[in-house]
């Protein structure tokens, strides 16, 4: 996502049998947030990764990274 240490963004894993990425970019206001979670094989760990990313982006986080770079 690229976002830096402007903004609050998280991306925390769960490893039980099957991958499990969760996702948030919130704006500093706290006002949007948007969240997302994907699961697969560990192995396809960058693919899950990329996947979640471009979710976030689709749903409003790019809108918001965006704004924090202004």
């Amino acid at each position: 996502l690229e976002g830096g240490c402007q903004g609050p963004i998280a991306a925390p894993a769960a490893l039980d049998g099957a991958l499990t990425l969760r996702g948030l970019v919130a704006a500093l206001d706290g006002a949007t947030i948007v969240r997302g979670a994907l699961s697969g094989p560990p192995a396809d760990a960058e693919q899950i990764g990329t996947a979640l990313a471009d979710d976030l982006i689709a749903r409003g986080a790019g809108e918001i990274l965006s704004a924090l770079a202004t």
